[in-house]
């Protein structure tokens, strides 16, 4: 098994091969994986729009989705930063400020946590499509 950093949880990505059951073709879970890519970019894209609209409720959304999917995979970087988009995206009572203070700072960090996001989901689909493009 390769090594992935702390890019791919390997025990979880394991049981995500597990699923293939016998044979070496890991047709499944290539399916699976790379369905998991089509929908991180997909969920970026509405990250980002959720951004410039201030939708801190969607954000919210978006992070648990994508977040819940990471984690299941094993994209452990990528899950946590998925879990810093929910966290700040939660208005839980709050009173935001009339100058939009506290949804100014909340955003600033989605935003540092989605400017993260992308390059560890790059690195991350690099290193699994060579895994399994090399076996």
């Amino acid at each position: 098994m390769p090594d992935f950093g702390d890019h791919v949880d390997m025990h979880k990505f394991q049981a995500v091969l597990d699923m293939d059951g016998e044979g070496e073709d890991r047709e499944f879970s290539r399916t699976v994986v790379e369905e998991y890519f089509r929908q991180f970019e997909v969920a970026i894209d509405e990250i980002d729009a959720a951004i410039g609209s201030q939708d801190l409720h969607s954000l919210a959304s978006l992070g648990s989705t994508l977040g819940g999917s990471s984690r299941s995979l094993g994209f452990t970087k990528i899950a946590d930063g998925c879990s810093l988009v929910e966290e700040n995206g939660i208005v839980s009572g709050r009173k935001v400020n009339a100058d939009g203070g506290d949804t100014g700072v909340r955003l600033g960090k989605i935003q540092q946590a989605v400017l993260q996001m992308k390059p560890d989901f790059e690195e991350a689909k690099r290193l699994v499509l060579d895994f399994y493009k090399n076996g």
